[in-house]
Formats: C-alpha cells, structure tokens, sequence
C-alpha cells in the first residue's frame, strides 16, 4: 500500500459519522436506502451491499461523488457514515 493511501486510511475515521436512528427504509431500491439521523443531527440515505449488488456499491457512490465534485459538476456530497454494526456506509444529505 502507497503511502497515500495509507494517510487516507487513516484519516476517514476523523470525519467519520455514526448513526444514531433509523428511520426507515426509502423506496425499493437493489441497494437498500434507508434513512438515518447521524450523530451531527442531520439525515441522510444510506445505501447497502447486501441487496445483491455485490461490494461495490459504497465504494461507486464515493468515488463518484468525488470525481463529481473534483470537477465541479453539481452533486450531493458523499459521507463516510458507520452504521450501529460498526460496517461503514456511504450517505448523502436528506433533506424534506
């Protein structure tokens, strides 16, 4: 592992939210969104692996959203989250 990768390891948990509720469950999506409130009070939809699209979806929604906001396209900002089973989700900002 590269040196940069390792510093970036090392810095997600820094900005790392944690859920605190689940709200439940949006739509009928293969990736599971589910709504969360996070430690920092705000809502987001986090999306899941498990619903038969193999493990690549929390890494897709991250590295796309970066790549989106690198080169200033319009998009929500992808969040680390960590969910109450300690796994490590992918949200974006909830708002109603």
């Amino acid at each position: 592992m590269s040196d940069t990768a390792a510093g970036l390891m090392m810095q997600i948990p820094m900005f790392r939210k944690k859920v605190l509720d689940e709200l439940g469950r949006i739509g009928k999506g293969a990736t599971i969104p589910t709504l969360i409130r996070a430690d920092d009070g705000l809502t987001y939809v986090i999306k899941d692996d498990s619903g038969g699209t193999g493990q690549t979806v929390r890494a897709s929604e991250f590295i796309w959203a970066s790549v989106a906001t690198a080169i200033a396209l319009p998009c929500v900002l992808a969040e680390v989250i960590e969910t109450r089973t300690g796994e490590l989700a992918v949200g974006t900002r909830y708002e109603s």
